[in-house]
């Protein structure tokens, strides 16, 4: 885990127990020693141990990473006008669409999860309304494949290779999953 991710979970931590400590404690009681000793630690280096989110703009809540991805997302969408254009084999559309992946799951998890007259938390609330404004579909549409009279030319060519595959080996006995043309077969085979 990188440094900063670290130190950014550790900063959340230490805000959190310390909200915590202090919430279960009763009036007059002493906190235990060793949160005490780490508060003093953290209070001498001026930790802030409230968030100054609130004073912020929420787009500043929001990490520089998942930033720069929506950005990629929003260049990709005003260039092509769709999300449909995404490619599994380009690297950056990979990246994209596991971001994309990412953000629907993000997006059924927390409204799941959400109880009548709750509140999204503003990051998230953040993060959906940007992604709104970019037409994202936080409902994945199901492919429907056009139904053909004819047979697909790629199905013709893979059957074309097997077929000279068998001529060749007499069966599909001897494919092997680790070469990337019997794998390929393979994959025609047991479809």
């Amino acid at each position: 885990m990188p440094l900063e991710r670290k130190l950014i979970r550790f900063i959340r931590d230490q805000r959190f127990r310390y909200k915590k400590v202090h919430a279960n404690r009763e009036p007059g009681q002493e906190i235990d020693p060793v949160h005490k000793e780490k508060f003093k630690l953290l209070e001498e280096i001026q930790f802030e141990f409230k968030s100054k989110r609130k004073g912020r703009p929420k787009s500043d809540w929001i990490e520089a990473g998942w930033m720069a991805n929506y950005g990629m997302l929003k260049e990709h969408f005003q260039k092509h006008g769709s999300y449909a254009t995404l490619q599994y084999k380009m690297p950056l559309d990979r990246k994209l669409m596991r971001f994309s992946r990412y953000q629907r799951d993000q997006y059924k998890k927390v409204h799941a999860d959400l109880q009548p007259g709750q509140e999204i938390d503003p990051v998230h609330k953040e993060k959906f309304k940007l992604l709104k404004e970019i037409q994202f579909e936080f409902e994945k549409k199901k492919r429907v494949k056009p139904k053909s009279d004819c047979i697909a030319p790629v199905w013709m060519a893979t059957y074309g290779m097997l077929k000279e595959y068998f001529q060749k080996h007499g069966g599909y006995g001897t494919l092997q999953y680790k070469m990337p043309l019997d794998s390929k077969l393979m994959h025609f085979i047991w479809e």
